[in-house]
């Protein structure tokens, strides 16, 4: 397997990268290729929520301080509902409940002028601090044709410097896939034409599929020749399951429980999607998070 680790959510919870050759995570003698972009974080509240800009003087000096391996632009459930072009939110679905979060938000970003949010003003206000963005694409709330020429004004705006692109973001929750993807064959098929497009304009672009262990991921299988990697989001082990333990066992827990989700995402994505190529599938953690907020235990 071939993992690359970018740790964190922009202002709120932690991510993860692609493949090439780094260090070796050896937890019982198997190693784990990671990327040597091990550090990142998803842009999931900046300019979503939050309204600061990509040029903030604060944000920027943070950016820079934090010797950035990876950003995720412009994050992840928004992703779905986002025009990198403009730089804002399109009109949230209502037939799911999954984007009723942005309700409130997206008045307030939309009403910036023009390309405030946009993956242009993204790459000259942030660019310069990260050593690769992952794209994150909307193939939710746009056609394959919409998605398309999103990717052709990424390339445009980063001079052709893309290296790894996103399908979207957990399009197998319902409340965020559903009615345009209930599973995962209607899921390829909408994006086929967006993969070829991505490899026409960026032939030695690396591309990531939605993921989830599973039936979901068992529906990629026909289709893996099409793509590079599959993004999986680990939220674990949870705040209850670590406080339940005495806490002079939590940190180890916790480290512990990182190298036992890697052995079994290994094994579950490479057995669930495999490859027409009989090769080890990649895999893209970009989102996760775990139960270790201490300030919540009572020791």
């Amino acid at each position: 397997m071939s993992l690359s680790i970018l740790l964190g959510l922009f202002l709120l919870s932690p991510s993860v990268s692609n493949r090439s050759s780094g260090c070796v995570l050896t937890p019982d003698g198997d190693g784990y290729t990671t990327d040597n972009a091990l550090f990142g974080y998803c842009l999931e509240l900046l300019g979503v929520t939050l309204n600061v800009t990509y040029d903030d003087t604060g944000v920027r000096a943070l950016a820079e301080s934090l010797n950035l391996g990876v950003l995720r632009y412009p994050g992840g459930t928004n992703s779905n509902v986002w025009t990198s072009k403009r730089g804002g939110f399109l009109p949230l679905p209502t037939s799911v409940s999954g984007y009723n979060k942005y309700i409130p938000y997206a008045p307030i970003i939309n009403a910036f002028p023009n390309g405030t949010y946009s993956a242009r003003s993204f790459v000259n206000g942030l660019g310069p601090y990260t050593k690769r963005v992952m794209w994150n694409l909307n193939v939710y709330t746009m056609s394959p044709e919409e998605t398309c020429s999103e990717i052709a004004f990424i390339k445009n705006a980063t001079n052709g410097k893309v290296t790894h692109l996103e399908m979207g973001n957990e399009l197998y929750i319902p409340n965020q896939g559903m009615p345009r993807f209930p599973n995962s064959s209607a899921y390829m098929e909408h994006i086929i034409p967006i993969i070829e497009c991505a490899r026409q304009m960026l032939p030695d672009v690396k591309i990531a599929v939605v993921g989830e262990e599973g039936e979901w991921n068992q529906g990629l299988r026909p289709y893996s020749s099409l793509f590079d990697a599959v993004t999986l989001h680990e939220y674990a082990p949870s705040l209850n399951e670590v406080q339940d333990l005495a806490s002079q066992e939590r940190h180890t827990y916790v480290m512990g429980y990182g190298f036992a989700s890697l052995a079994r995402m290994d094994s579950s994505v490479n057995a669930d999607v495999g490859n027409d190529a009989n090769k080890s599938t990649s895999i893209w953690v970009t989102e996760f998070n775990y139960g270790l907020q201490l300030f919540f235990f009572q020791s």
